[in-house]
């Protein structure tokens, strides 16, 4: 367990999405600067970034790039995804 984390990473799950990403952001320490939802079923992020006005969301789908607070190289959906979600015919999902 980290005392003061700057990121929080969450892997959702059909059962407790909606937990996951609305009601427990008010709960986190205030050195959390990033919450980043991945989405178990889909090649999907939803970055949420604490701003001076409050939470700002990004929704960040197929070959997009995940920028994180003190991270100086973006992180690509390709490599957070490779070889985890195929389309129906077995290839690797493209979008």
């Amino acid at each position: 367990m980290v005392a003061e984390p700057v990121v929080i990473v969450e892997v959702l799950s059909a059962s407790t999405g909606p937990l996951d990403r609305w009601r427990k952001v008010a709960d986190y320490l205030p050195t959390v600067e990033a919450i980043v939802v991945a989405f178990a079923d889909e090649r999907r992020i939803e970055l949420q970034r604490r701003t001076a006005e409050g939470w700002r969301v990004e929704d960040l789908i197929g070959r997009a790039e995940l920028e994180l607070p003190r991270c100086a190289t973006p992180i690509p959906l390709d490599a957070l995804y490779e070889g985890l979600l195929e389309d129906v015919s077995g290839a690797e999902s493209e979008s």
